[in-house]
């Protein structure tokens, strides 16, 4: 603590001078803090990048499930390789949101669903939880279908049984949570690993005309009967919204020091009638989105939640340019296609009538919705600037009241066994 000291001058005067002598307290024996930073500055970048890396492969199953690939065999038997624009341009904006999402959680301690419930009043925060829950529902069911019609394929087991035997692995994965986070972080980097080798064989096995790939990458176009249904379901199925919510909570189960540096390791770390069904689920998933994206996006470019760590300028209009485009989309398909139905549905006018009165106002709260999240001023402060606190204050580890961390790290988040 700086003491003031005050001493007599020499020389002729009886002058009296106010001295600031800074005094630093040797670090406590049982004081972690600074042995981690130390340890942290002193080994090699490849070892803490592998530290860090575990959330990664978690974060990666997203785009990996069998929903996924479902929505992307769908896509390729209606449209073959035209919509792979809409996988690039998909993966891109997945590649930056959950940058965001990251950085949220490493910047503030606290993931995307805390942020919410601090923010928003209480019918809000139950909507926003309802909606994630639908979108878990949505994502699941074709990933447990999707994994019991492989195994029906495969090795002719009922698809039942297949449901059964998905829902037992499910947790038996959870189980070995209790056996320490690294150890399914490793499991699952494995499987990751098992499925590249088995895409890069039938890679070199199809052999897919590389003229036609790069016209599907590189030249946009919605051309046939449901394109524009298909590249939602796609886009839905690369960026999930539930997902958001997960991420900005993984990177908190690492232990590092709440320093630039640290920050920046730790985002590295982390980036047929039945199909039919399993595609639907995608396209609620896209309309979903908005209800996740746009209190990422405002969160994570406010000063007010972030401070000096919110993004730059290119960010943030490359992803809200992105972001309103999802949503534009997703709003002109709800009301042309339903819009279309009503019209050529071979339902009696009355019915139509009656379907209309009902569905429109739901469309029309839909929209009302999104706007108040996009335009609603954020009111909770939760950065506070070291630079502006009582030093006193500081030194004792409280800001305002506040009791200062040394690093975002959730002990909460990093090992959540299943209960005896």
């Amino acid at each position: 603590m700086a003491s003031l000291q005050q001493q007599q001058g020499s020389g002729g005067g009886n002058s009296n001078r106010v001295v600031a002598v800074v005094h630093t307290p040797p670090a406590a024996a049982g004081d972690k803090e600074f042995d981690q930073e130390d340890q942290f500055q002193q080994e090699p970048g490849w070892k803490n990048f592998l530290k860090h890396v575990g959330p990664g492969f978690l974060v990666s199953l997203a785009y990996l499930d069998p929903g996924n690939l479902e929505t992307d065999l769908q896509a390729g038997a209606n449209h073959g390789y035209e919509l792979l624009w809409v996988i690039l341009i998909g993966l891109v904006f997945a590649l930056i949101i959950q940058s965001l999402a990251a950085n949220l959680g490493v910047s503030t301690g606290k993931h995307l669903a805390e942020h919410c419930k601090a923010e928003y009043p209480i019918f809000v925060k139950l909507c926003l939880w309802i909606l994630a829950e639908l979108a878990v529902i949505a994502a699941d069911i074709p990933e447990v279908i999707g994994t019991a019609f492989a195994l029906n394929i495969l090795f002719k087991i009922p698809v039942w049984v297949g449901v059964l035997c998905t829902g037992c692995s499910t947790l038996l994965l959870l189980g070995l949570q209790k056996y320490g986070v690294r150890k399914l972080e490793l499991l699952i980097a494995i499987l990751v690993f098992i499925m590249a080798a088995c895409f890069f064989g039938e890679l070199s096995y199809v052999k897919p005309p590389a003229k036609e790939v790069m016209k599907g990458m590189f030249v946009p176009k919605l051309i046939g009967q449901g394109a524009t249904g298909d590249a939602i379901a796609l886009l839905g199925a690369l960026v999930m919204p539930h997902n958001l919510f997960l991420h900005s909570a993984l990177v908190l189960s690492r232990k590092i020091p709440n320093s630039v540096r640290g920050i920046n390791v730790r985002i590295l770390g982390t980036q047929d009638e039945k199909m039919d069904k399993e595609f639907d689920d995608k396209m609620i998933l896209s309309f979903e989105l908005p209800f996740a994206l746009i209190p990422l996006l405002k969160f994570s470019t406010s000063a007010t939640k972030m401070g000096p760590h919110k993004n730059s300028i290119y960010i943030i209009v490359f992803s809200w340019i992105l972001g309103l485009g999802i949503i534009g989309i997703n709003i002109y398909y709800l009301s042309t296609a339903f819009v279309g139905w009503l019209i050529h549905n071979d339902l009696p006018k009355l019915g139509n009538v009656f379907i209309g009165i009902l569905v429109f106002p739901l469309m029309a709260i839909y929209v009302i919705s999104v706007i108040y999240l996009m335009f609603r001023k954020d009111r909770v402060v939760t950065f506070i600037d070291p630079t502006k606190s009582d030093p006193i204050s500081m030194e004792n580890g409280h800001q305002g009241g506040v009791e200062m961390q040394n690093a975002p790290y959730r002990e909460d988040l990093a090992d959540i066994p299943l209960p005896n």
